[in-house]
């Protein structure tokens, strides 16, 4: 399986580990995608390469016997996040002194 950037590195029980592009995402965002998973997940995130990054995800818990860790769903939602994430640390370092600017002109009148 591979998205632009990201591809699913190996098949593990109960882990999805992806290898993320340095090309295409910086390492803020995939921190901060990663962070939103931390509450049920354990992620991992190192080096594999010059140019990658590698991202592992896999259960906290597993309590029931009957719990099929679902890789693909955990994919997407990780892509998909990941995908935001670098698309909002764009538009910030982009557009981020515009965004300060109206802010200040906003509340100016409220400084006085």
């Amino acid at each position: 399986m591979e998205m632009q950037g990201i591809t699913l590195s190996r098949d593990f029980t109960n882990a999805a580990v992806l290898i993320l592009n340095k090309e295409y995402y910086e390492k803020e965002p995939v921190f901060a995608a990663a962070n939103k998973f931390t509450n049920k997940y354990c992620v991992g995130i190192k080096p594999f390469d010059e140019y990658s990054i590698e991202v592992s995800i896999s259960p906290k818990e597993i309590d029931d016997k009957n719990y099929v860790f679902d890789k693909t769903e955990i994919i997407n939602k990780f892509s998909n996040e990941v995908i935001e994430q670098q698309a909002r640390y764009y538009l910030q370092k982009q557009f981020g002194k515009i965004r300060e600017m109206i802010v200040e002109q906003a509340f100016y009148p409220l400084e006085k």
